[in-house]
């Protein structure tokens, strides 16, 4: 196994809140590089390599390579992209992340070296990096030492980790993420171009809207107060308020009592300040787990909103929900935009980095989890649906209410079935989607006898968990670890039930009917594509 193992040490000039040694940083510089080849000595250098030329080699290895490989590609006398792109990596992170089942998500050098019974760093130089200070602040003697004792541990847990892949066969799942491992760290290296001018726009009617919004619900609220005398919201982003208003609490009334006389004749009083109770304006009682445990109060989060619109025959406060609503959607954009863009902001505002020359390309699965499901399970069904076409939420909609479902009616009811496929009970079920339990648990009955061989997988899995799972060493509860068709490793661990009067632990049925599916959806066909992607787009096979 040829293996070419690379290591880079760099200034720490940036914020601690985007991250003293963040790459992209622009006063942030490599300091010193190392390379190693098998069997070779670690060769280390003040500067960045110029050339690395075309090498036969198996794997080009490291720590945490997308930080590596963002620094080399950033250096200005980086000429060698291409050639580096061109190889298969093997990040040690990643690969240790694998083999753990997922367990150990950013495993340090040192606790991978602990594992394969490797020595650890020079506690002298991390001091250094502890309090802040940049490679450059480190002496150059000590720093060569503690750069090229990377690279040997690096090679070494290399070496071992893909003998221990090859035996669990895990290799292939291993290799397809670590070429996805290319397409995240190009995508991260050019970032996103933003068309700041539609943003500023964008922002600005967001925060127009929002005020506007805001004085809606204020003066709605006015209008149920004054005429029937409930508790008034007064900060409308109060869910302890709302729940008052909605749901029924205690107002404080102040007010005066005479106590007594004074010399003078004037009558002598004190202020005084009772608590009286309102009900509430809804119309619809509220289910027992919206209640806050913290507070003691009815929780008047989305998904308590999406019922309530739903359920509530008083149309002037269906309004004034849905209001509510489109309320607090605007305010998590406007905050994002003041923090930083995210989902919430549109696709609009970004833009090819090659201005009108360029193009944005969007890739998307149709069903992804769907057509797992089918795969895993193997029901006929459900196999049947996707193979002619046909919408399975639209399907099942029409064999629960015998007609097919408007486009708004096919959104809430999408939910349940997504929610369903990752494992949610009834309960949640009917949170997400703002449906009652009642309908969640016919959507369940519905759902299993339309596609029979998912319910006999779900079962089936449970029953293997229980059959299968073991007490590991030192432990109470046990342990099952389930190893799926691309090698993907799953460890699952009981837990304490919380609807068993007797402590009893079980695994959580969430966990077990959903890692799985998903697992092999998004876990590994989406890496896979976007490594294949990668290759095809920048002509790197």
């Amino acid at each position: 196994m040829e293996l070419l193992t690379i290591d880079v040490e760099t200034t720490m000039n940036a914020s601690e809140k985007m991250g003293k040694a963040h790459p992209m940083y622009p006063e942030n510089r490599i300091v010193a590089t190392g390379i190693k080849r098998n069997n070779d000595p670690a060769i280390t250098f003040t500067t960045l390599i110029p050339r690395l030329g075309p090498v036969n080699i198996d794997f080009l290895v490291g720590c945490n390579l997308s930080f590596d490989l963002s620094y080399i590609y950033k250096d200005p006398m980086c000429t060698n992209k291409a050639n580096l792109q061109s190889q298969r990596l093997w990040d040690i992170q990643l690969a240790e992340y694998l083999l753990s089942g997922q367990q150990n998500k950013w495993p340090s050098l040192d606790e991978m070296a602990t594992k394969y019974g490797l020595p650890l760093k020079d506690s002298k130089v991390s001091e250094y990096f502890d309090k802040g200070l940049g490679a450059e602040h480190v002496p150059k003697e000590l720093l060569d030492l503690y750069l090229r004792h990377d690279l040997e541990v690096t090679e070494a847990i290399a070496l071992k980790q893909i003998t221990e892949a090859t035996q669990t066969k895990q290799l292939d799942l291993i290799i397809s993420q670590m070429e996805a491992l290319h397409c995240t760290t190009e995508m991260m290296f050019n970032g996103l171009c933003i068309d700041y001018d539609y943003l500023v726009k964008y922002a600005s009617e967001v925060a127009t809207e929002y005020a506007d919004l805001k004085i809606k619900i204020e003066h709605d609220v006015q209008h149920f107060v004054n005429d029937w005398k409930f508790c008034l919201v007064e900060d409308v982003d109060s869910s302890l308020q709302w729940s008052k208003f909605l749901f029924g609490g205690t107002i404080k009334e102040h007010g005066s009592e005479i106590v007594g006389v004074y010399k003078n004749g004037k009558p002598k009083s004190k202020k005084t300040t009772t608590e009286k109770f309102l009900a509430g304006v809804c119309d619809v009682s509220p289910q027992a787990d919206w209640l806050s445990e913290k507070t003691g109060r009815v929780s008047v989060d989305d998904k308590t909103l999406e019922v309530l619109k739903k359920e509530t025959k008083i149309p002037s406060l269906r309004e004034l929900l849905e209001t509510l609503h489109s309320y607090r959607e605007l305010a998590k954009q406007l905050s994002t935009y003041i923090q930083g863009l995210s989902k919430h902001v549109i696709k609009k505002a970004f833009i090819s980095r090659w201005g009108k020359e360029g193009s944005l390309v969007e890739f998307d699965f149709s069903q992804l989890e769907v057509a797992i499901l089918a795969h895993v399970t193997t029901d006929l069904q459900l196999i049947d649906d996707i193979s002619k076409g046909r919408d399975i939420h639209s399907e099942l909609f029409n064999q629960m209410y015998m007609r097919f479902p408007s486009k708004e009616e096919r959104k809430w009811f999408k939910r349940l079935t997504f929610g369903l496929i990752y494992g949610a009970g009834a309960k949640t079920l009917a949170e997400n989607a703002g449906c009652n339990v009642d309908v969640a648990k016919e959507f369940i009955r519905t759902f299993y006898n339309r596609y029979p061989g998912v319910q006999l997988w779900n079962i089936n899995i449970e029953r293997r968990s229980r059959e299968e799972s073991k007490y590991l060493d030192g432990e109470t509860i046990k342990t099952w670890k389930l190893k799926t068709e691309t090698g993907r490793l799953y460890v699952f661990k009981e837990y304490l039930s919380k609807f068993s009067s007797t402590k009893t632990h079980t695994f959580s049925p969430t966990e077990l009917k959903n890692y799985p599916i998903q697992g092999l959806a998004t876990g590994d066909i989406v890496p896979m594509m976007l490594g294949i992607l990668f290759r095809k787009l920048v002509g790197r096979e």
